[in-house]
Parts: structure tokens; C-alpha cells; sequence
């Protein structure tokens, strides 16, 4: 039996490690995010360090970039079977955005192979247009 955890129930399912709460823009984006999440009823919970991943950052300027799901930090020691989850994430001619990939995840419904829905990072693979979500607890 693996000790995973669940996906959290409280109402914060946005959570960004930010330097400054002051800063009202931002926190505008934090809370439309969390509304659009709860609208569309997301699956996953968002845990970023807003330095890296802030609502404007380009991730890339690619036409377009595959984000898959392969592996979780916690479980994929114990679980090799995690099934790969694919999803394009398209350019519409300013950069895909860190605001564009959450948009896209949580409207397409987007759902981790695992119990860990925190959403902790986006990883470049090598040199490529591949990149990898980072779920954890």
C-alpha cells in the first residue's frame, strides 16, 4: 500500500510562493486563476514560485510545445506504470506564456496520472520543445 496523498479540499487551490503580497496585479491574476479553476472544476492544485513562473513569463517562442506527464516527484519510484500524458500547448504569436499553459490545462480539463495535483514545476527537456509537468505533494 503507497502512502499518497489526496488532492486538497480547502478553497486556495492556487498557491504561488511570491516575495511581495503587495503587489495588487498579481494578485488579481492569483484570484481570476483560482475562479477559472473552480469554474471549470480543475483536478489539479497550482504550487509555483512566482519569481519562475510569473503570469507573463515566456516559456517559449516555439509555434508550439508538448507538455506530458510521465513521472510524479513522490510516487514514480513506486509506480512505473504512470501512462504518458500528452497535451500541445499552441503559440498565438507573443510566446507561450506561463498564463497560457495554466489556461489551457485547467480549460481542457487537464488531470495528473496520480493522487499529487500540485502542480510544482515545468521543466524544458534538453534542448527540445518537450517539456515536462512537475506534480508533487
Amino acid at each position: 500500500m503507497y502512502n499518497m496523498c489526496k488532492p486538497s479540499t480547502t478553497p486556495d487551490i492556487v498557491s504561488f510562493n511570491e516575495q511581495d503580497t503587495d503587489d495588487e496585479p498579481q494578485q488579481e491574476w492569483y484570484d481570476y486563476l483560482e475562479d477559472i479553476m473552480n469554474d471549470y472544476q480543475s483536478s489539479f492544485s497550482i504550487s509555483l514560485d512566482s519569481e519562475e513562473y510569473g503570469e507573463n513569463r515566456i516559456i517559449s517562442n516555439e509555434p508550439f510545445i508538448v507538455l506530458k506527464h510521465t513521472k510524479c516527484f513522490v510516487c514514480s519510484e513506486w509506480n512505473d506504470n504512470l501512462r504518458d500524458h500528452y497535451h500541445i500547448a499552441n503559440n498565438d504569436g507573443n510566446g507561450i506564456t506561463t498564463q497560457s499553459i495554466l489556461m489551457d490545462l485547467i480549460i481542457y480539463h487537464f488531470s495528473a496520472n496520480c493522487n499529487h495535483r500540485f502542480l510544482e514545476g515545468i521543466s524544458q527537456i534538453d534542448d527540445t520543445n518537450v517539456y515536462e509537468l512537475e506534480f508533487g505533494s
